[in-house]
């Protein structure tokens, strides 16, 4: 019997309790919400009920307008970014933030980014964008990215109450992927890929509008298993649940509760926190000298 990865097994068990009745329900009505949005507005019954009384079964879509209209005005100018240094000696230091903010909206098509964004919030009631690092860009070494992930792939902490998600236990965002793929995102994890198996063969998809015989619509949701192919052996390919965990690990205490340490405990957590900053130190003095040169002050 393979012996399991018991990381994996948390995950998948964090992601079949948070795709429960409360979950489904929420994606069911926001998929209609979306479909609706984009004048998918009839069932395949309500068009055939239609044709059968003789009348016509077009819709005029008056939300699409209004969706559009949001997007253009959140996304007609290109956002300013400003940093504030704390005294005067952090001016240089905040202008190259600022600097580095733009450089990064830009380099991730941010504007396309936040444009899908405002209208998931609208159709589908969240849109999120995400910051993240992409290793394999610049040549290797590296580039902070903006990313837009499907509201309907990010499983949030239920019980968090925050608007922005701040007190979230955890962020989950869930992929159901090729497993030749992920083996060529992940290759140094190639041997785990291959011994992996997936339970699923395709996704959760709400909408009732795909079924429709002259109305459908296609979505990434909608590959499934049948037609996974791996291009090199033009074979059907496996599928394999892909899981981004986001979680809060706090191990360092703060303020008052830092005081009921010994002193050679606070010493210990101090040098380790240090030894993160040195470690970091040369990288991004680096990466600053390079912004200074690159954008030099006016």
């Amino acid at each position: 019997m393979p012996k399991r990865d018991k990381i994996a097994d948390k995950l998948q068990k964090l992601y079949k309790q948070c795709r429960g009745g409360n979950r489904t329900q929420w994606e069911f009505i926001n998929q209609k919400g979306y479909d609706f949005a984009n004048d998918n507005q009839l069932t395949e019954a309500e068009r055939q009920a239609l044709n059968d009384q003789g009348m016509p079964d077009f819709t005029i879509n008056r939300i699409m307008p209004v969706v559009e209209m949001l997007n253009y005005y959140a996304t007609a100018q290109q956002p300013r970014w400003q940093a504030v240094g704390a005294e005067g000696s952090d001016v240089d230091a905040a202008s190259v933030f600022a600097d580095l903010s733009d450089y990064i909206w830009y380099n991730s098509d941010g504007t396309s980014l936040y444009s899908n964004a405002v209208n998931d919030a609208v159709t589908k009631s969240l849109g999120y964008l995400m910051v993240t690092v992409d290793q394999d860009a610049d040549h290797g070494m590296g580039e902070v990215k903006i990313e837009q992930p499907d509201p309907f792939d990010v499983f949030i902490d239920p019980k968090s109450r925050d608007m922005m998600f701040r007190d979230a236990a955890y962020i989950m965002i869930h992929k159901i992927l090729p497993k030749q793929h992920l083996i060529k995102l992940y290759p140094s994890h190639a041997r785990k890929i291959r011994k992996a198996g997936g339970e699923n063969n395709n996704e959760d998809y709400y909408s009732e509008k795909s079924s429709g015989k002259y109305q459908k619509d296609f979505n990434y949701k909608d590959v499934g298993g049948s037609e996974s192919v791996d291009p090199e052996t033009q074979d059907r390919d496996e599928l394999l649940d892909f899981y981004e965990m986001y979680e809060k690990i706090k191990h360092m205490p703060t303020h008052e509760s830092r005081k009921k340490f010994p002193k050679k405990k606070v010493r210990e957590m101090d040098d380790e926190r240090e030894g993160y900053e040195k470690s970091m130190r040369d990288i991004i003095l680096a990466d600053v000298d390079k912004l200074l040169k690159q954008f030099p002050a006016a």
